[in-house]
């Protein structure tokens, strides 16, 4: 699945949520005045079996029953007059599932908004930070303390029952990928004491980043050391693409740098895998096991330098499909996973769409790692766990987490950058 949270809505309603009635932009429709309670009332029912039908979590659901849930939302909705207060409410109780591949969308919220908010924001030792900018005047590696001269936290926990996310840190994450949980302008009090004043609707002041190719292949050291990036699995090419270069010019390399930091997913690229792990390729086990309390302990790291073939570098970018294809290599003797917990968050979504443009997206599988251990909110964990701070986003920063590989595919012995 690709990673929809940078694809997310638009305007939410202020007037309609309490919490947010001093900032969001009410967009309404030609056909919003046709809306009814009735109207309400009939796509909540049909919200309610999208959920009973497919959403395979309630399992998982922290202190939640789920038909007592559905109920109150159908009261809820059965009550609300208004295209644009339904929306906010069916967001809200679809981000209440805690599942990144579950959630809400009414296009009617976006129509009037700019749609962009020209920074990247995440929330690193404590800290909110700008981990990517397209205003000049804000740049990587800012700290955030306050928007509107209210702390910065606190305004992330006021709007974060509209994201849906598997765990915390995905949930702080998906924020700054909804501009429309944002003021059309606001001031923005940075760590260093700057004030700077954000106004969505003018255009950006620094132009996007050129995007790198999807696969790039190349020789670190030619004959022996071959670096692999794949950006994305949204296209079969993308996966034939890795492949060629696996089984064709580099075929010989007896060291691997696969990167898939950022890859949002896509389809599963099962066959990819295979070319490279051959028997230690595996699939997610996709019932509970039976006793939780003897779940196998995780395969540890290779025991001598001549088993190791491959370095994976992760992050909290790789997501649904790239953990897929990132799961097996840390059970693989042969591997070392480097960097930081990916995405947490798989499920092969159902999706329902109305005539009017409304979305719902519901995870239809959970699964488990070949063991037995939770993945969902979880995540892949690194062998090797390099954790990002603030430095590591100020342009022209090195990439820590590559420099480590390097190292360790020149000197297999070594298992530890520090």
């Amino acid at each position: 699945m690709y990673r929809f949270l940078r694809h997310r809505r638009a305007v939410l309603c202020a007037l309609l949520a309490m919490a947010l009635s001093s900032v969001l932009v009410c967009a309404k429709d030609a056909a919003e005045g046709d809306w009814s309670a009735a109207d309400s009332a009939r796509t909540a029912d049909e919200v309610a079996t999208m959920l009973r039908r497919h959403f395979a979590h309630r399992q998982a659901l922290s202190g939640v029953d789920l038909e007592q849930a559905l109920a109150q939302y159908r009261m809820q909705a059965a009550a609300t007059a208004e295209r644009a207060a339904f929306s906010a409410l069916t967001t809200r109780f679809v981000a209440s599932l805690r599942n990144g591949h579950t959630f809400f969308r009414d296009p009617a919220r976006e129509r009037d908004d700019p749609g962009h908010l020209g920074l990247r924001l995440r929330h690193l030792d404590g800290q909110w930070v700008v981990a990517g900018s397209r205003r000049a005047e804000v740049p990587a590696g800012s700290v955030v303390e306050a928007i509107d001269a209210q702390p910065f936290e606190a305004f992330f926990q006021s709007r974060a029952g509209f994201l849906s996310a598997s765990d915390e840190s995905a949930l702080r994450d998906a924020l700054s990928f909804d501009a429309s949980l944002f003021p059309l302008r606001f001031d923005l009090r940075l760590g260093d004491g700057t004030q700077v004043r954000i106004d969505r609707t003018l255009a950006l002041t620094s132009p996007a980043r050129t995007e790198p190719p999807p696969v790039e292949a190349r020789w670190i050291e030619p004959g022996r050391i071959a670096y692999l990036r794949i950006g994305r699995f949204d296209r079969p090419e993308y996966e034939s693409q890795a492949r060629d270069a696996v089984t064709g010019a580099y075929r010989d390399a007896a060291v691997w740098v696969i990167d898939v930091r950022g890859n949002p997913g896509g389809t599963t690229p099962s066959r990819l895998g295979r070319a490279l792990l051959g028997e230690d390729w595996v699939s997610w086990r996709t019932s509970p096991p039976r006793d939780a309390t003897r779940l196998a302990a995780t395969p540890a790291a290779p025991e001598s330098a001549r088993a190791l073939k491959y370095l994976l570098l992760i992050d909290h970018g790789c997501g649904s499909a790239c953990e897929d294809f990132a799961m097996p290599f840390g059970l693989s003797a042969r591997a070392l996973v480097i960097g930081q917990t990916t995405w947490g968050s798989s499920g092969q979504p159902k999706i329902k769409t109305w005539d009017n443009g409304m979305t719902l997206w519901v995870s239809s599988r959970r699964q488990w790692f070949p063991d037995g251990r939770e993945f969902e909110g979880v995540g892949v964990t690194p062998d090797l766990a390099l954790p990002l701070h603030r430095e590591d986003f100020i342009t022209g920063a090195p990439d820590r987490t590559l420099a480590c590989a390097l190292r360790i595919a020149r000197a297999p012995d070594l298992r530890d950058c520090g």
